[in-house]
């Protein structure tokens, strides 16, 4: 009996995943629900998605729509305002997840999310 083809390795066409984003590439993110302090929870999880597409030296490390996953770190009440810390960790991409690691630079009022710089 003569021995069946080898299959290629599930997986084995897809281009490598960088291992993160440059420094300093600015992202647009939206969350994906609203925060809510009632009932919000330290380590609840936070999830948002890319607002437009990243493009950094001719590349697009991330692609509009992208989800971002995240954590809920801090939420308190002081004076008539929040502090929210939600820390980003992965963007999910189609061969796997990718480190996340961002500052933020701006919150847009009108909804639309947060900007940050990727990977410190």
């Amino acid at each position: 009996m003569g021995e069946a083809p080898a299959q290629p390795a599930a997986g084995r066409n897809r281009e490598p995943l960088p291992a993160a984003l440059p420094p300093n590439v600015p992202i647009r993110l939206a969350l994906d629900a609203h925060l809510r302090s009632a009932g919000a929870v330290i380590g609840a999880p936070v999830n948002a998605h890319v607002v437009s597409d990243v493009r950094h030296g001719g590349e697009r490390p991330g692609a509009q729509g992208t989800p971002v996953l995240g954590v809920l770190r801090q939420l308190t009440k002081t004076e008539g305002s929040f502090v929210v810390m939600i820390e980003f960790s992965e963007l999910v991409l189609p061969g796997g997840t990718m480190p996340f690691r961002a500052r933020l630079v701006s919150i847009d009022r009108a909804g639309i999310g947060p900007r940050v710089a990727g990977s410190r």
